[in-house]
């Protein structure tokens, strides 16, 4: 008779693992040979997430597939938990298989096929689930005392900069030094900024590292010392993880998760958390910035295209900020509008309806601020600006070199890793080929850096020079966009737009003074680009823009 074998684990890691597995196959082929059945097909479960009720294992999903097409008479286990530890699927694979004309044999016991051999079988599947249960229980008690005590219980994947290892007969974190860095300069863009004084988004941050062919958290898992493999792709999630992760301020918590009875999913658990103190990466205040940055840039949104008034306009009508966009027309050229949403967009609530050209009204404020804060006022509030800006730039190419220098120090180790055994001298060559490559991308980011520096440096903004004001959108004249969006910010300025007596009027408003501005008539057909600024009569202003802050 043709016999095949079903063996399965659900539990435990390492040697033992394989062990059982290798004495379940081992006892199955002394029990067929000792009744002279031909072994034609061995079912190995070695799945350690599905345990024994899943009805998804893929094995034995395959043993009633090959069941049902004859490929064998009889299967062979050495337990009847082996096959299930639920009392229902129990029955209901071996309904199925019996249908089929295969019958199931057990080396440990033997139950015939009567009422009460089927009690027996029933029982002590009903005792597998309570001994399941039971075991369970006791591992999970046995993992909170040992957490409670000072230990670190994860058997899940460490985060990014941290190693798990034994401390005075505990088990700890103990802080990457490589890793480490990349963690601190993660945090360090998304709260202080980068060169250029933004806060780059969890994406940007993403896409930069990915440019630096910086390794990420699974190539440096040793999942990835495969020949073919390389640095991978820095991703969003990766970034939002580290940001979110408390471990990294000095305080592992265990517990963030449970399992759902009813869905059998993990679920975000607040309650019953046990933390335990671990080595710091970074100060608490950071990780705390951190988080409040998360959430403003929930509410930040995505800007593709930069101006001055950003966020500095309301509408006279409804108080709502002016929006920006973008209209390409026929011929290619895209002409930016400034507008209120509520006018445009349903459902409407809003009456004053215009799109008025973006940079025009931009390029007025500037001027009109230039001339009123002054000659040499400007020049000072441009030299400390430039003095910050070159700081800046310098601490990223410090912050860059500091990288080249772990990398550098990781290839010198890697003549270490070739005496080892399990790791073959083609694998420290692609190791060392992937490092040198990391070493160049950081080292162009540096050239990049220094030339952005050298070109600061030469940059000076004369203050009644109209061209300068017309070009702050070049990109080979990103520090005076920067020096008009700071004097902005600095001086506090914003405005209304709206219709004063049949004309469209703005009116800003900063800590040196306020002008009004006559506007196009800002129908999106009109092409009319010329802003004037004129004098209202105080009553005037007093009547339409005295709520103004």
């Amino acid at each position: 008779m043709k016999a095949a074998i079903y063996a399965r684990v659900s539990r435990g890691t390492g040697p033992e693992r394989g062990q059982s597995l290798l004495n379940q196959i081992r006892v199955c082929r002394e029990y067929a040979q000792r009744y002279g059945w031909r072994v034609v097909a061995e079912f190995v479960e070695n799945e350690r997430h599905n345990p024994g009720e899943s009805l998804n294992l893929s094995k034995l999903t395959q043993l009633i597939d090959d069941a049902a097409t004859g490929e064998f008479d009889i299967i062979i286990a050495t337990d009847i938990d082996r096959l299930s530890r639920r009392l229902a699927k129990q029955i209901l694979i071996e309904e199925e298989l019996k249908s089929f004309d295969v019958k199931i044999v057990y080396t440990n016991d033997t139950y015939p096929d009567t009422s009460d051999g089927n009690l027996m079988k029933h029982i002590k599947t009903i005792i597998a689930e309570y001994e399941q249960i039971k075991t369970a229980e006791r591992i999970a008690r046995g993992i909170r005392t040992a957490v409670e005590a000072g230990n670190v219980m994860t058997t899940g994947v460490q985060p990014y900069g941290y190693k798990l290892t034994e401390q005075d007969g505990k088990r700890k974190f103990a802080v990457l030094k490589d890793e480490a860095s990349i963690v601190r300069l993660i945090f360090k863009w998304y709260t202080v900024g980068n060169s250029d004084f933004k806060h780059p988004s969890t994406t940007d941050i993403a896409q930069k590292l990915s440019k630096l062919r910086i390794p990420t958290p699974n190539y440096n898992r040793g999942r990835s010392w495969n020949v073919q493999e390389i640095y991978g792709t820095w991703t969003h999630g990766a970034i939002t993880k580290i940001l979110s992760n408390t471990t990294y301020y000095g305080c592992w918590r265990f517990g963030k998760s449970t399992k759902c009875k009813e869905s059998g999913k993990s679920i975000i658990n607040s309650k019953g958390l046990i933390d335990v103190s671990v080595s710091s990466i970074i100060p608490r205040d950071q990780w705390n910035e951190a988080q409040s940055r998360k959430v403003r840039n929930i509410h930040r949104g995505r800007t593709w295209y930069q101006f001055l008034l950003r966020k500095r306009l309301r509408c006279l009508n409804c108080n709502a900020l002016l929006s920006s966009i973008g209209e390409r027309r026929k011929s290619g050229k895209t002409f930016f509008y400034i507008y209120c949403t509520n006018a445009w967009v349903k459902p409407i609530s809003c009456k004053n309806r215009f799109k008025i050209h973006l940079y025009c009204v931009d390029r007025a404020v500037a001027k009109w601020l230039n001339r009123l804060y002054g000659e040499k006022a400007f020049k000072d509030f441009q030299k400390q600006l430039k003095k910050e800006y070159l700081n800046r730039i310098d601490n990223a190419i410090i912050d860059l070199k500091n990288l080249v220098e772990k990398f550098e120090d990781q290839s010198d180790r890697l003549d270490s890793l070739s005496e080892l055994d399990f790791i073959s001298d083609q694998m420290v060559i692609v190791r060392r080929i992937n490092i040198n490559i990391t070493i160049d991308s950081i080292s162009e980011e540096i050239d990049e850096l220094k030339a952005k520096r050298k070109l600061v440096e030469l940059s000076f903004i004369p203050p009644d020079d109209p061209t300068a004001i017309d070009n702050i959108y070049n990109e080979q004249t990103q520090f005076s966009f920067l020096t008009h969006e700071k004097l902005f910010e600095h001086l506090e300025v914003h405005g209304l737009i709206g219709n004063v007596d049949g004309s469209r009027i703005a009116y800003i408003k900063s800590i040196v003074g306020e002008a009004t501005f006559k506007l196009p008539d800002g129908t999106h057909r009109n092409r009319e680009t010329t802003v004037r600024e004129i004098k209202l009569r105080p009553d005037t202003i007093k009547k339409y823009f005295s709520h103004i802050g």
